[in-house]
């Protein structure tokens, strides 16, 4: 059966992803490693508040 093409590649879209941030903290040292983190999840808590996305749900273990 031949495979369906697909329309969206949620796991090529988590390698690109993946990648470009491997270039981006490329050579950072630890310290500047933390601060992206802290600035990509101060930015992305604000999308979160401007209605831009929504929180993920928790999960309950």
């Amino acid at each position: 059966m031949p495979k369906k093409e697909k329309a969206f590649d949620c796991v090529e879209m988590k390698r690109q992803a993946q990648a470009r941030i491997a270039r981006e903290i490329e050579g950072l040292s630890v310290d500047q490693q933390v601060a992206y983190w802290a600035e990509r999840t101060r930015r992305l808590k604000e999308r979160i508040a401007e209605g831009h996305m929504t929180e993920p749900a928790e999960h309950e273990a």
